[in-house]
């Protein structure tokens, strides 16, 4: 509330006048009496009609007095703060750091008193600005609608790209004049003309970082890492293995300390939960998941011709395993990499296919060996020095090394083909043959197999599967998503992987993002008056007091007439 015309407070001193009036004025009335009797109440009457006495209860007063302050309080032009029409784009921070003592509700309370002070005939744009940046209402002149949009606001699990909103903001503005914006945030400062309303307030907080299990031979251990965003405290720890609780231990943690607690587990624990007991500012870092994190194994399926060469080469790494079989059971073998050789030719394939088809032996002539520089199979491929006897040509996919023009070895998307018997070169005595067997491997084997350690809610899960493999994400509720995928929430996933008819499934844990969980800092609004925003009468109250003064005065009349 407030008064645009405070000059019109002189009106009140017409309270004093009636208040003069009542204690200065005189009253007679004519009375005939039998007796002198009432001659001591006659003195009453006098004593009372002094100036200054204390006023005897009127009604007439009363209401002549409250006439006045309506009439009054009507010339001071009272109304509530409210802006002219106009539009307005409002964004809000979803970011995890504004599920934080409540400061998303009280953004909204915010925005919804702003659409309630604005001027008929206003539009508003909102834009929800967290991991992505959205647009649920553009310019919409319905107010219903628009409190509805920014009631369903909430807030995410991941960071604020509000940069990316605001820029959005400012070139909606070099399309719209007098465009007014509004950033609802906790702690952002904005540029010049945009107006921020942050939280204002911070708060302490503690959180659990990471849940880290490791199997030994002695006992099986879970590491929980819990940080203070604060004064020093105690803090309770409670920790479940596969859904029982297993352990409750208290630490103390001095002033902004971040402190990696030991647990031990029971044997062969699939699923670790951890827990801080006490509430604090911000509920959803005070839990985290943990899985074990064994080397996964690829297994690679050999078939065909014995070759020291090649099955060295595959052996350097040691998460490959190499299992040998004819080639009737190359095909039923359930592998991540197939590798035939035969006929003078190597294949390794992620299929057991090829689309590469070679022609008939060829002696090498005269010529240097060429490398395609531009494939990346090839980096830091050398061939120097590196002769070759025999080749069978090849045809189709892409050519990674040539001689003469005729491709010696070629790949397609899930395949790689030597066109030469690696017994009739000196390419795996040089340098280069190792490095190219590490390239394929990584090419062949990344592609059915993907890193989810340190993933935080917010990334995206991608896997390039081969053609006959595919992938899906299931979310802490129980959610299916096709990779790629977004990680929208904290919590313990699960990837499905299936290639042909195996289907392997591997659990994960999603984090958060720590740059979110300290919340002790909140930057204070700025920029009130900024954009093209104007104050003006929200809503004006001096018809309703005059009013109020009209009824009062018939009210007035009605008694004096009745003699009250």
């Amino acid at each position: 509330m407030e008064f645009i015309q405070i000059g019109g407070a002189w009106a009140f001193l017409g309270l004093a006048a009636i208040l003069a009036l009542y204690m200065l004025k005189r009253r007679f009335e004519e009375h005939e009496v039998p007796s002198t009797y009432l001659w001591r109440r006659m003195l009453a009457d006098q004593n009372a009609n002094r100036p200054f006495q204390k006023l005897r209860k009127n009604l007439l007063m009363v209401l002549q007095l409250a006439v006045v302050a309506l009439l009054a309080l009507a010339l001071m032009h009272p109304a509530t703060k409210g802006l002219t029409g106009g539009d307005y784009v409002l964004i809000f921070d979803t970011s995890l750091s504004v599920r934080a003592d409540g400061r998303m509700e009280q953004a909204k309370e915010c925005a919804l008193r702003m659409v309630d002070e604005m001027a008929a005939g206003s539009s508003v744009t909102v834009i929800t600005a967290g991991n992505e940046v959205e647009t649920p209402l553009s310019r919409s002149e319905d107010s219903v609608r628009v409190k509805q949009t920014i009631s369903s606001v909430r807030a995410g699990y991941a960071g604020a790209a509000l940069d990316r909103a605001v820029s959005l903001a400012q070139a909606m503005a070099r399309e719209i004049d007098g465009l007014n914006i509004v950033v609802f945030s906790d702690d952002y400062e904005a540029p010049e003309g945009i107006r921020t309303v942050n939280a204002e307030r911070g708060a302490e907080n503690r959180a659990i970082l990471s849940v880290k299990l490791a199997r030994r031979a002695e006992a099986n251990e879970a590491v929980v890492v819990v940080a203070n965003y604060g004064e020093a405290c105690d803090v309770t720890l409670e920790i479940e293995a596969d859904g029982a609780l297993w352990d409750v231990h208290t630490v103390s943690l001095e002033k902004e300390q971040t402190l990696g607690v030991p647990f031990t587990l029971p044997d062969d624990v699939q699923t670790v939960h951890a827990r801080i007991r006490q509430s604090d500012a911000l509920a959803e870092d005070n839990e985290a998941w943990g899985v074990p994190q064994d080397a996964r194994s690829h297994v690679v399926a050999y078939a065909g011709d014995k070759n020291v060469f090649l099955e060295t080469a595959i052996g350097l790494r040691e998460d490959v395993e190499l299992v040998k079989t004819d080639f009737e059971g190359l095909a039923s073998a359930k592998a991540e990499m197939y590798v035939s050789v035969q006929n003078g030719l190597t294949v390794l394939s992620r299929t057991g296919v090829t689309s590469i088809t070679a022609g008939e032996e060829k002696l090498a002539a005269n010529g240097s060996l060429v490398v395609s520089e531009r494939e990346t199979l090839m980096d830091g491929v050398s061939v120097d020095g590196v002769a070759v006897r025999s080749y069978r040509p090849l045809t189709g996919g892409r050519t990674l090394l040539s001689l003469n023009g005729d491709a010696l070895i070629s790949a397609d998307d899930d395949s790689v083909v030597f066109g030469f018997d690696l017994h009739n070169t000196n390419f795996p005595l040089r340098l280069g043959f190792p490095v190219l067997m590490r390239n394929l491997l990584s090419e062949m084997l990344e592609e059915t197999t993907l890193a989810t350690d340190g993933l935080k809610a917010g990334d995206t899960l991608r896997f390039s599967a081969a053609s006959e493999s595919r992938a899906e994400a299931v979310d802490p509720d129980g959610v299916r998503m096709t990779l790629p995928c977004v990680l929208k929430k904290p919590g313990l996933y699960t990837l499905s992987q299936t290639a042909k008819d195996d289907v392997r499934e591997t659990r994960f844990v999603v984090g958060l993002n720590a740059a979110e969980l300290d919340v002790r800092e909140a930057a204070p609004s700025a920029n009130a008056g900024a954009g093209n925003a104007q104050r003006a009468a929200g809503r004006d109250y001096v018809r309703l007091l005059v009013c109020l003064a009209l009824a009062v005065s018939m009210v007035e009349w009605w008694v004096s007439r009745r003699g009250y």
